[in-house]
Parts: C-alpha cells; structure tokens; sequence
C-alpha cells in the first residue's frame, strides 16, 4: 500500500540551526545596539510575524510548522518553548491566522538537514492542498530550491525569510529575517 503525506495549505519549513545563528546573532547585535538586555522570544510571536510578513491571511485553517534539524540540535536557542522534541514536536497554538502545528523533524544520521529540507520542499510543491510554502533557511539553499521551483514550474505562492538580498533573480517573494526576529524579541524600529 501507498502511503501518501497529506499537508494543509499553510506549510513553513525552518532550518533550525540556521534560525539559531540568527537568532543569536540578532540577540547579540540589537543587546548592543539598544543598551538592554534582551528576554527570550516566543516561538508563537515569531512564527506569527513570518506568518504576518508572508500575508498569510486571518482564518480558521491549519499552518504546519516543520521545524527541521540534526541529532546535535535539540532546541531553539533563545525561545520558550524551545525543546524541539520535549516541548514543541506534536503541539499547537491558534491566533487569528488559524492553527500552528509543531512538527520537530530529525535527520537521525539518516541525511542531512540540508536534503531534508529539499525533500520536504518538494513534497509540500508535489501536495495539491498546499497553496503557500514559507521557509526559513540559509542563503546557500537558494540554488536547490530554484532548480525544484523551476522543476516543478508551481503557481504556489512561496517566500523565503533571508537576511540579504539576493544575487540571482529568485521566482518567489522574499523578506527579511531581520524585522520578524527584532518584533519577536520586543525591539522597536525606533530603539535602533
């Protein structure tokens, strides 16, 4: 028998040791810019700023979170929760956008996060339900997923959250990281 991975419409793949690196570098910076330490974010508030920023709209609907990472990876650095498979893997919470799902997913030694990712990219571009892919990842995905795109020529609405701009004319939206990371850590545009 065939089993088939059956998503929402509202997919976000995030690369976690690529959002630690933001994240700690972003806590680093904005501590030193603002004179203040700063308190942990909450993986809620971020996940609703992406959601926010990719114009996901209000409503009553399932966004799956697919939190990707390796077996030396086991929390989200700065957050609460912040346990991927203790305090994050199976859970959810609901905000006007509709229902965010939790899904802490390991490479177990199996493969890399990086072929991870572009594996559930294309299964999330293959699934006919899907209509929005968000990710989270470093800039050095961009040529897999541009071959996968132009592959599988979507009209998927998709958006990459990055730090730059980039080289190469991508065939998706991009925003920055920077904004959604200094809303989640309670930093105002003004204080920098």
């Amino acid at each position: 028998m065939d089993k088939k991975i059956t998503l929402p419409e509202n997919i976000v793949l995030i690369d976690v040791e690529y959002l630690n690196f933001m994240l700690t570098n972003m806590k680093g910076f904005l501590e030193q810019q603002i004179g203040r330490p700063l308190d942990n974010i909450s993986v809620a508030d971020l996940l609703t700023c992406l959601a926010l920023d990719a114009k996901v709209e209000e409503g009553e609907k399932e966004i799956q979170v697919l939190l990707l990472h390796d077996k030396k990876i086991a929390n989200i650095a700065y957050a609460s929760p912040s346990n991927l498979q203790k305090e994050l893997n199976g859970v959810a919470f609901k905000s006007s956008l509709g229902e965010f799902v939790f899904s802490a997913v390991s490479t177990e030694d199996l493969t890399t996060v990086d072929q991870l990712f572009k594996d559930l990219f294309e299964i999330a571009l293959d699934d006919e339900k899907v209509k929005k892919i968000l990710f989270v990842a470093p800039e050095d995905y961009d040529g897999e997923i541009l071959s996968v795109v132009k592959e599988k020529q979507t009209d998927k609405e998709i958006c990459q959250f990055r730090v730059s701009q980039p080289t190469m004319e991508l065939p998706y939206q991009i925003d920055m990281l920077v904004f959604p990371i200094m809303k989640a850590f309670g930093v105002q545009g003004d204080e920098i």
